[in-house]
């Protein structure tokens, strides 16, 4: 299936690339909360969503619910939409990644949203 084989994609990915993953705990609470938006995503090269160079525990992804079709969120190899996962306006993903700008984009129409909210 495709939706596997994306899937899959992004995970090896994510793992290849040794992306952070961090622990929330009591202990160690979420200290600050912050967001960054990419109001212009093309649908011809992946991009980072943002490169805001901000450290993070985990981030949730947004897919703008005014967007008209979908945007392909992964890392860094991310080539084409459809192969990574796939945010349908008003969508969102929480990803355990350690900085917000490891997180790519591709559009299945250009111009589409994305708002990060990140965590740390």
């Amino acid at each position: 299936m495709i939706y596997e084989s994306a899937l899959q994609k992004f995970f090896n990915d994510y793992i290849t690339n040794n992306y952070a993953v961090n622990v929330i705990t009591e202990e160690n609470p979420t200290s600050t909360i912050g967001t960054v938006t990419n109001d212009n995503i093309s649908n011809v090269t992946p991009e980072q969503i943002s490169t805001t160079d901000a450290e993070c525990r985990f981030l949730i992804i947004t897919a703008s619910p005014n967007n008209t079709g979908g945007i392909t969120i992964g890392g860094s190899t991310l080539s084409t939409y459809g192969n990574g996962i796939i945010l349908y306006p008003a969508e969102s993903i929480q990803l355990n990644v350690n900085n917000v700008n490891l997180i790519y984009a591709i559009a299945e129409i250009n111009g589409e949203d994305a708002t990060i909210t990140y965590f740390n």
